[in-house]
């Protein structure tokens, strides 16, 4: 969302800038309508980049395919937008990691190897629950203290915090009020990583 520069325009003032942007009061309005949209693309027939994704019932959240479709679409679009700086790019893809049954090493292998390919316009994603379901849905961004510490957005509660990675992996951590971690979603489409190995081994 905030790698569109109109997108962000809109949200905080509400002039559309000749986009097809609907005509709303409030941020709070125009936010709530874009995840909406978002919510949408995320659970249809077709994903945001055109491609097949397998629909979903938007009562039951949404789904890590859906997540990997819309992030795509967002960095392709920062590449378009801006340019290629660096590390981003059109082709950047997304996968999706089952975690809940992994050992805390393995699970803490898998974060310090997604740490390592997230940038700032390549975040992760971490989806939480509890021992039964995967409930919330949070975005992943490193950290800009040490090499491999990640922060833990959780639109919830509308904060950012630096994520517990050892509580997560023994279920004793908590992101927003949830204990037991679910999918691990990052970027595979430059490099070769664990957590595109690990995916391809399921």
């Amino acid at each position: 969302m905030l790698l569109d520069p109109a997108l962000v325009h809109w949200l905080a003032t509400g002039d559309p800038s000749g986009r097809a942007f609907p005509d709303l009061p409030t941020p709070h309005a125009r936010l709530t309508a874009y995840q909406e949209l978002v919510h949408q693309r995320t659970t249809a027939l077709l994903g945001p980049t055109g491609r097949l994704q397998f629909p979903w019932p938007r009562r039951l959240g949404t789904p890590p395919w859906g997540v990997c479709r819309e992030l795509e679409s967002v960095v392709d679009l920062r590449s378009e937008v801006i340019g290629p700086p660096g590390a981003v790019g059109s082709g950047t893809r997304y996968r999706s990691v089952l975690v809940r049954h992994l050992g805390p090493q393995r699970f803490i292998g898998l974060l310090e190897q997604l740490a390592a390919h997230l940038g700032e316009s390549r975040p992760g994603v971490l989806y939480v629950g509890n021992a039964w379901l995967p409930r919330h849905v949070t975005l992943l961004v490193p950290g800009s203290q040490r090499r491999g510490t990640l922060l833990v957005y959780d639109p919830g509660q509308g904060r950012v915090d630096r994520l517990d990675t050892a509580g997560l992996a023994h279920d004793r951590g908590r992101v927003g009020g949830w204990t037991h971690p679910w999918f691990l979603i990052g970027p595979v489409g430059h490099v070769e990583s664990e957590l595109g190995r690990q995916r391809d081994r399921m």
